[in-house]
C-alpha cells in the first residue's frame, strides 16, 4: 500500500495487496490519476521508472509513503507545510513498530535521480527530537 500526503495534509491511500502486487502499479496508477499527460510523458507504464514517478510526485507537493511488511520508506520533498509536517509525525507514530527510512529531497541529474539526504528514523534519535520534521 502506498499512503500520500497531499498539500492540505490529508492521507490518500491507494494500492491495497489485492490489487497490486508492486507498489510501482499503485504509484503509476497513482500518478495517471492526477497527471495524465505528464505520467504519459514521463512512460509511467514502464515498470523501471518508479523513482521518476516518486521524484514528479514530490515535485507536485506529495510526500509518499511506501508501507511493506515490516519497514516502511518516505520520500519527503523539500517543501512542506505544517500540515504535512503534523501528518508526517502522525504516520511515523502509527508505524513506530516498523523500521522507518527517509528520502529527503529528491533531485534529478540526468537520469539519475537520488535525495538529498537519506535518513534511517528509526534510529536517528536527533530526527525524532525535531518533533519528526526535516
Amino acid at each position: 500500500m502506498i499512503i500520500i500526503i497531499n498539500e492540505d495534509g490529508n492521507f490518500e491511500t491507494f494500492g491495497e495487496i489485492s490489487e497490486y502486487r508492486f507498489h510501482i502499479e499503485a504509484l503509476r496508477d497513482y500518478f495517471y490519476t492526477i497527471n495524465y499527460t505528464l505520467a504519459d510523458e514521463v512512460d509511467a507504464d514502464n515498470l523501471e521508472k518508479n523513482e521518476e514517478i516518486i521524484y514528479y510526485l514530490n515535485q507536485m507537493g506529495k510526500v509518499i509513503f511506501l508501507n511493506s511488511p515490516g519497514y516502511g520508506i518516505c520520500y519527503i520533498p523539500k517543501a512542506v507545510n505544517s500540515k504535512q509536517n503534523i501528518s508526517i509525525k502522525n504516520l511515523f507514530d502509527v508505524c513506530d513498530d516498523k523500521a522507518i527510512y527517509i528520502e529527503y529531497n529528491l533531485s534529478k541529474i540526468g537520469d539519475k535521480i537520488s535525495p538529498e539526504k537519506f535518513l534511517n528514523y528509526t534510529l536517528d534519535v536527533e530526527v525524532k527530537n525535531i518533533g519528526k520534521s526535516i
